[in-house]
């Protein structure tokens, strides 16, 4: 039986969603082979351990489930977790991350992990910076000549010291409608279509709450939204289905439409896999192989790890594509992608788990020391 431990939760907007996703992955795991540790960061960063996570069904039934207090020592080299007064759990084979946005998907926790020498699933520090960060991630893109939407991002400095100039800079994208969202966070939060000045200056006043930058795209009209989720299987790159977003095509896909819609017959506590959608989109063969050439394209260029999800803006009648962003650890894992196609989601833990360790043992082999003459003398 291997050790694993299931991280969730941290200090992010996306709290809560990273509890759902977190829920979906532990009702799946393969108990046979995996001893799984639900470990959680909560709102006043915080390790605690959840031992009777199974009886979670609600967010009422979360808040009372008992949590224990974690210390994470190194022991001989090791690291070594005691939860509360049960346990000590050493061998960690691996750390599932469950985390939406903040410090568990910009890089943070990734980098402890590596300093603790742990294995994880999701990106490395480096795909999580390039990933959460949209304004680096479409110089990237840039750089690697993929198309994407007219864009400028202002900063939360210079938006409180000049509005009227920020707004000019945004004004040279030449028309409305316009775009706005955090550059570094998920689950369309803050993102909103803006018509006029007075709702641009309303969006903005309420986004620098939650990001120091604002990015602002002009919005393309009359394309469908199509995602792909793309997953490593040692060092093979996969494809999911793809999936259309089933929406009128010039309103934006919201918070609420994504996690608090959808069949009434089903909990709100499943996610991405309660909202609306047609899978596999209906595009055009030789469209849909494009678009995977130009993600393939993507996961390398951001150095992305593991499964990811990657969003299109498609103009099908001109046999365009834009590409919007990368999650990194999309909600769900985007399991019902992989689940359309016939890869169960116990199977897509199992690889992210198994891959996971393997690119750590790649990284491993590389010189990290030297032997210094610094202090021959």
């Amino acid at each position: 039986m291997k050790n694993i431990i299931l991280l969730f939760g941290g200090e992010s907007p996306e709290h809560e969603i990273s509890i759902i996703t977190a829920k979906q992955i532990f009702a799946k795991c393969d108990l046979k082979k995996y001893n799984v540790y639900p470990i959680y960061l909560d709102k006043e960063h915080k390790f605690k351990y959840i031992p009777e996570f199974h009886k979670f069904n609600t967010f009422k039934d979360f808040k009372d489930l008992k949590k224990i207090n974690i210390k994470i020592i190194i022991e001989n080299g090791q690291t070594v977790f005691y939860l509360g007064n049960l346990r000590k759990l050493k061998d960690i084979y691996a750390a599932l991350l469950t985390f939406h946005g903040g410090e568990g998907e910009n890089g943070k926790i990734q980098g402890f992990l590596d300093t603790l020498k742990i294995p994880y699933t999701g990106p490395s520090v480096k795909g999580s910076v390039y990933g959460i960060d949209k304004i680096v991630m479409k110089y990237i893109l840039e750089k690697n000549n993929i198309p994407i939407v007219p864009w400028t991002y202002i900063s939360k400095h210079d938006w409180e010291e000049n509005k009227d100039k920020c707004i000019k800079k945004i004004k040279e994208l030449d028309k409305y409608p316009l775009i706005v969202k955090p550059s570094s966070l998920g689950s369309s939060i803050g993102v909103k279509k803006v018509d006029n000045d007075n709702e641009l200056i309303d969006i903005i006043d309420s986004d620098i709450l939650y990001d120091e930058f604002i990015i602002i795209e002009v919005f393309k009209e009359n394309l469908v939204e199509i995602t792909y989720s793309l997953l490593k299987d040692k060092d093979i790159i996969l494809f999911s289905l793809s999936e259309e977003i089933e929406k009128n095509m010039n309103i934006v896909y919201s918070y609420s439409d994504k996690y608090l819609s959808g069949d009434k017959n089903k909990s709100k506590s499943e996610g991405m896999a309660n909202s609306k959608k047609k899978i596999p989109a209906n595009i055009p063969e030789t469209l849909d192989k494009r678009i995977k050439e130009t993600a393939k394209k993507i996961y390398v260029s951001l150095n992305s790890q593991s499964l990811v999800r990657i969003d299109y803006l498609v103009d099908i009648k001109n046999n365009k594509f834009y590409p919007i962003e990368i999650n990194t650890i999309p909600g769900s894992l985007s399991f019902y992608l992989w689940e359309a196609k016939g890869v169960q989601f116990r199977e897509i833990i199992d690889i992210m788990i198994e891959t996971s360790v393997l690119d750590f043992k790649k990284q491993d082999k590389f010189i990290s020391n030297i032997d210094s003459p610094l202090w021959d003398f």
